[in-house]
């Protein structure tokens, strides 16, 4: 039972066939290809569901109409009279419909939640600023290991994270987040923060584990993808890694292995 999907296609085909033929001859080609195609891209960029999607489109479209129209009869008048082109009242109905559209288009490609240019540069921010975190959580972690004083720590040359504005504004959050103490000469963990970067620092060793011994790969070549995929690696990833390696207590480079712990990665 139900309606098939064959008859629906060639349905909504034919509907659409027989309004383009009788719009080009009634409103010319511009308005009929802006409104079949613009309010469509507009509302699939700022939802997936469909039934929104098709409210949403028969929505812009009928704003287009309107706020074109206005600019139509309104702007036109205004901007040439300045100009001294006090003939010029009005400008092309469907020329204006499809500006309109494509004004709207342009604001859902700057603040569309999903696919946005606005929420696509936040989301490359907020993941660059977590890696910066992280970074700085491991960083200080390995110095731990080695037997380092805050102070040195502060002063290492290998600080892995660039960008002043940026390592002042992930010290600044790990801070408040009790995840490290001290000012920004004598950092040094909190055992929140020891907790979590031992997470940190467990995945990089489990991953470098993990390539060693399914890609033919020198150990030289471990450290760097290792250094890009440990703040992907969850608790529960981490885990399934550690049961494949029957539980490794050493990585590739003879570096201790920590054990793990269930942390937040987003605390800070």
């Amino acid at each position: 039972m139900g309606i098939s999907s064959r008859v629906m296609h060639y349905g909504v085909m034919t509907v659409t066939a027989a309004t383009v033929v009788s719009a080009f001859e009634s409103v010319g080609s511009i308005l009929v290809i802006a409104m079949l195609i613009v309010p469509p891209a507009t509302a699939f960029l700022l939802t997936r569901r469909l039934p929104a999607m098709l409210m949403l489109s028969v929505t812009l479209a009928a704003l287009s109409a309107a706020v074109g129209h206005a600019l139509a009869i309104s702007v036109p008048a205004v901007v040439f009279g300045r100009l001294g082109f006090s003939e010029v009242q009005d400008a092309s109905t469907a020329g204006m419909m499809a500006v309109a559209a494509g004004l709207f288009f342009f604001v859902a490609v700057l603040t569309a939640p999903q696919d946005g240019l606005v929420s696509r540069v936040l989301d490359h921010w907020r993941l660059a600023l977590r890696i910066a975190r992280e970074d700085l959580l491991g960083w200080l972690y390995r110095l731990e290991e080695r037997g380092a004083t805050p102070v040195s720590a502060a002063k290492h040359r290998t600080a892995p994270l660039s960008g002043r504005f940026l390592q002042a504004l992930a010290r600044w959050q790990l801070r408040q987040a009790g995840l490290v103490v001290g000012s920004d000469g004598t950092l040094r963990l909190t055992d929140r923060g020891r907790r979590q970067a031992r997470h940190i620092v467990r995945s990089h060793r489990l991953w470098e584990s993990y390539m060693s011994r399914h890609f033919p790969l020198p150990d030289d070549h471990l450290h760097d993808a290792a250094e890009r995929v440990e703040h992907f690696i969850d608790a529960d990833l981490s885990e399934q890694l550690n049961e494949e390696l029957q539980q490794p207590a050493h990585d590739p480079h003879g570096r201790v292995i920590p054990d793990g712990d269930a942390v937040d990665r987003d605390g800070a």
